[in-house]
């Protein structure tokens, strides 16, 4: 899918990390056509790629103690067909058909199937459920990510909201504005 070439950077980002690690928001590797805006732990940046959504926006979680990468988010808007696309990343080492499910607030999204796995960690990727990106918008400060290890044991990866609203905001505005 052309969408995906947005995520190249992002995906070549991500290193697999002991998953019971506390997570930081880290700063957005610099995009090959620069950052548009940071709102608070997000960060909007566009790409010059041919793509029906060639901006995302992103927030890239660190381990604190070693600075490793732990997790990556990057949610894409395409106007032409109303939808959201996203990627993540998550650590090598979860239970693949368990999938991985997303808590915002009282939301829990359905279950979210990796596409593949590799060096950088495992990706769910492709259009997600708008009530996903609602309940990210309208919830406190935090959410998590609940995967299950392949031993079975369940954890969750804590990421920040701080700025959700607003940076979703301007990348729809700014894909709009593209079309």
């Amino acid at each position: 899918m052309k969408h995906l070439a947005l995520f190249v950077a992002l995906a070549a980002a991500a290193l697999s990390c002991g998953a019971e690690a506390a997570t930081k928001p880290a700063a957005a590797p610099p995009a090959e056509s620069g950052s548009v805006g940071k709102f608070g732990d997000w960060e909007v940046r566009c790409f010059s790629v041919q793509s029906p959504a060639p901006c995302d926006m992103v927030q890239l979680l660190t381990q604190k103690s070693t600075g490793s990468r732990v997790m990556s988010l990057s949610i894409a808007y395409a106007p032409g067909t109303n939808r959201h696309l996203v990627q993540f990343v998550l650590p090598l080492g979860v239970s693949l058909p368990k999938g991985a499910s997303l808590t915002a607030g009282s939301y829990t999204s359905p279950r979210l199937l990796y596409r593949r796995c590799n060096k950088a960690g495992c990706f769910v990727e492709g259009a997600i459920d708008e009530a996903v990106i609602g309940a990210m918008g309208k919830s406190g400060a935090q959410a998590k990510m609940m995967v299950v290890s392949d031993n079975g044991k369940p954890f969750s990866i804590p990421f920040s909201l701080r700025g959700f609203a607003q940076a979703h905001d301007s990348l729809v505005a700014l894909e709009r504005l593209r079309q």
